[in-house]
């Protein structure tokens, strides 16, 4: 059970990624711009200094590893937000 967080229990999917990812994105300087299906799932603003502020592609999933599952294009999306890093071969943070 996770008291400290928004959520009672971790996600189990990509939807409660979103969900998490949702309630914790301000405190992590981001503002989120849009969600959609369509990837990328999110647009967001991420406040790299004091009020200058960046664009990013965000694509959500439970595993780091359905991102290429997916077939997604590594150059569409800036950041993959998930539960699980599970990519052969790619440490977090280079992709």
């Amino acid at each position: 059970m996770m008291t400290a967080s928004p959520l009672v229990y971790a996600p189990t999917n990509e939807a409660g990624v979103m969900v998490l990812f949702g309630a914790v994105a301000r405190e992590q300087g981001f503002a989120i711009t849009r969600v959609q299906q369509a990837f990328p799932d999110c647009e967001a603003m991420r406040e790299i200094e004091p009020e200058k502020w960046q664009p990013e592609k965000i694509e959500f999933e439970y595993e780091s590893r359905n991102f290429l599952i997916h077939l997604h294009p590594v150059d569409g999306a800036d950041l993959i937000v998930c539960w699980k890093h599970k990519l052969a071969g790619v440490s977090a943070g280079s992709v």
